[in-house]
This record gives structure tokens, sequence and C-alpha cells, in this order.
């Protein structure tokens, strides 16, 4: 399995603050996390599917009458695209159909999106700490709710392996691009994000609490956890437009002011 695989479901569980095994509920909040980058939708068809549109978001489609589990197994699957993949496969046979070639590759771009997304599944629902916490397969397998063959196979790729996030932020991560910055006044507090380098707030973001300590360390656990594209889908509605001098205009106030 791909390191960054294993990074990213550590990275959202920080963000989510999902400390022992996730469940449904924890997968649909991962949904809602996502908002402003996915939207999910559901339809009388009969299978799941992800689109990626030009603009870099996503749809996840699902059948309206699942039940719990099949309907786990199917978002979890989907959820795996929609983080890891970019639906190369269909941009390739739009790019040129009916080319043999291109269509061959187009598979084998599909046969990896698969690969990631069942990576992706038992990567968020068996933990590496929690693997190694419990040895025995069927008690790890009723304590995550999941199969003994979904153990084994996690375990075979584990291969011993436990993931840890907390000594270097990942590369892939938006948080080697942005920073987060806190202003404190009397009254309240500014939450802004900056790119490295710059001096002018990418985005200004709202804030809960007139310390907004904690909206500062679930931004944070944000940039860890999101790339720098997704990040910017996130909080796109609290993106900082270029700053317009306003010079004093005695004319202009009278103006304004109707005398």
């Amino acid at each position: 399995m791909d390191t960054w695989i294993e990074e990213r479901c550590e990275a959202i569980r920080l963000a989510l603050r999902i400390a022992g095994f996730p469940e449904l509920a924890d997968l649909l909040r991962l949904v809602d996390w996502l908002g402003g980058i996915v939207q999910l939708r559901h339809t009388r068809g009969a299978g799941a599917r992800v689109i990626h549109f030009k603009d870099g978001t996503k749809s996840i489609t699902l059948p309206v009458r699942l039940g719990e589990r099949p309907m786990c197994e199917q978002l979890a699957h989907e959820v795996g695209h929609v983080l890891l993949t970019a639906g190369m496969g269909s941009l390739l046979r739009q790019l040129a159909p009916g080319d043999a070639q291109v269509e061959r590759l187009a598979r084998r771009c599909e046969a990896q999106d698969e690969r990631r997304a069942r990576d992706f599944v038992l990567a968020w629902w068996l933990p590496s700490r929690l693997v190694e916490r419990y040895p025995d397969d069927a008690e790890l397998a009723e304590h995550a709710s999941v199969t003994e063959a979904m153990v084994q196979l996690r375990r075979r790729q584990l291969g011993g392996r436990v993931i840890d996030i907390t000594r270097e932020l990942p590369r892939w991560s938006a948080g080697q691009h942005y920073h987060t910055v806190v202003t404190r006044m009397r009254s309240r507090a500014l939450l802004q994000v900056l790119r490295f380098g710059s001096a002018s707030p990418a985005f200004d973001l709202p804030t809960t609490h007139p310390a907004c300590t904690s909206d500062a360390l679930q931004v944070n656990a944000d940039l860890v956890a999101l790339t720098v594209a997704e990040f910017d889908r996130k909080y796109d509605l609290f993106r900082c437009g270029d700053p317009e001098l306003q010079p004093v205009d005695l004319a202009q106030l009278q103006r304004w002011s109707g005398r």
C-alpha cells in the first residue's frame, strides 16, 4: 500500500478527532467535512459512482435503497475515489475516443484507481496502531465491525508497520504551503490563513469563540489533512480578494454624507 494513503487516513481521523475505530457516523461526518469538495447524491440506479468535474469538485452517487452495511462499504469505497483518484480513465477516453492504445492506458488508470479506493477502505476502518493493539484477528474484526478476511488482508498490507504522522508534516499536505495566524483584539479575534512568504491573508475565516483557539486548531488539522487544492475548495467562500486602496477623498465624503 502507498504510504500517502495511510498518511491521508491518519490525518483525516486527526481532523475529525476520531480516536478509536471509525463508525458509520464518522464516515458521514467525513463526507460533510469535505463540503465544498464533494456532494453526496442518491439515485434509483443500482451502482455507486464518483463523478470528477472540471473545477475539481466531485460528486458521489449512491443507490437509494441500501442497508447500513452495504451503504457503509460502498460509501467508503467512493470516498476513497474522491480523495485518491482523479478520474483519468474517463478523461483519456474523452480526449481520444476509440483509440486502442489510449483505451489500454485508460483501463490501467482505472485499475490503479480501484486499487487505491480498496486500500483506502482498509486503512480507514483499520488504523495501523489499533491493528497492532489487537493481535487476535477475530477480536479485531469484532471491534472494527469488519470481516476477518479484511483484517488478515490489512495485516499483510501493513507488515507490522505503524503509521505515525506526528513527527513530520506529510509532503502532500496543504500545511506545507499555508499557515494560520490569529490576531486577538479586545472584543474578538481574527483567524486568517496566509501563504508562506506572503504578508496578505489568503483566507479570512469565521470564528465560533472570541478566543478562537479551538477554531485555529481545527484549521491547522484541516491544513494537515487536505491537499492545497482541497483546502482551497473547502474554504473558497472565505478567500480574500486583492486589497484595494481607499484614499481619503473629501469631495467624495461630502457627497456620501449628503451635504
